[in-house]
């Protein structure tokens, strides 16, 4: 068993040293999402789900410095699926963001969109700090946690809450739901899109704080972009709008 580990540990490794952070990015042709998604079809659709941004092998998610163990469960997992390492490879590069994902974020609108939302948002702000031993509240799985003490064997939440939850995040297009981050410990992030894997790709929605985010731009894509450009090596990108009394529209990408 010790060797296998050893192994798949080997061959992430490798996997890693040969995806040079930000390599060519959003400088190569853009990869058409329609034709990344027809991509991920040919695996297992649980694996996709599960490995899906924002899914729950998302481990990074929760926490930043699960980074990299996020990427060694999606390697080792992919291994033990029977996928080769230079599929595995070849999915990571599909999941990686291009300007296609900046243009799909742009379509959405969410800035001019914010207002018409905020007392909805507000509301739905104000349900989830009752469930605050939830860090993940989504349409398909719930999460508690790490520092919460909440016991094992406690209903996380009821069927009818987690059904009001879901409603709400439908009128409101809310399709991944509420995330808390130990990353932002004061900001509740509602992910209103998520393209990618657990180990590459982009996200945006709305986001409270009490505490400031940045940076901050009136321009927010454009700023993303010219951060992904110029800091390429980080491996990840955050911009926020700001709207107000502590709420923000954000914009992420991350790559690898």
């Amino acid at each position: 068993m010790m060797r296998l580990y050893v192994k798949i540990l080997v061959a992430v490794l490798a996997f890693s040293a040969q995806s040079t952070p930000g390599q060519n990015l959003l400088l190569r042709p853009a990869t058409d999402v329609d034709r990344r998604h027809e991509f991920f079809q040919k695996f297992p659709a649980k694996f996709i789900s599960a490995f899906r941004k924002f899914g729950e092998m998302d481990f990074k998610k929760h926490n930043s410095l699960y980074e990299g163990y996020t990427g060694y469960i999606f390697g080792a997992a992919g291994a033990k699926a029977g996928i080769p390492e230079s599929t595995i490879m070849d999915l990571v590069r599909a999941a990686n963001p291009t300007r296609d994902d900046i243009e799909l974020m742009k379509s959405m609108r969410l800035e001019r969109q914010f207002e018409s939302k905020r007392h909805a948002l507000e509301e739905l702000l104000a349900l989830s700090k009752q469930d605050s031993h939830l860090f993940r509240i989504s349409p398909t799985y719930t999460a508690v946690g790490e520092r919460a003490n909440w016991p094992k064997d406690k209903e996380r939440i009821s069927d009818s809450r987690w059904s009001d939850y879901k409603s709400r995040f439908e009128k409101l297009g809310i399709a991944e739901g509420i995330v808390k981050t130990y990353d932002h410990p004061d900001a509740v992030f509602f992910i209103v899109h998520a393209e990618g894997l657990s180990v590459a790709g982009s996200s945006c929605g709305y986001v409270y704080s009490k505490s400031a985010l940045e940076p901050t731009s009136d321009q927010p894509l454009a700023k993303l972009e010219e951060l992904a450009k110029t800091n390429a090596k980080n491996g990840n990108a955050s911009v926020y709008s700001a709207k107000g009394n502590g709420w923000y529209v954000f914009y992420e990408m991350d790559w690898r």
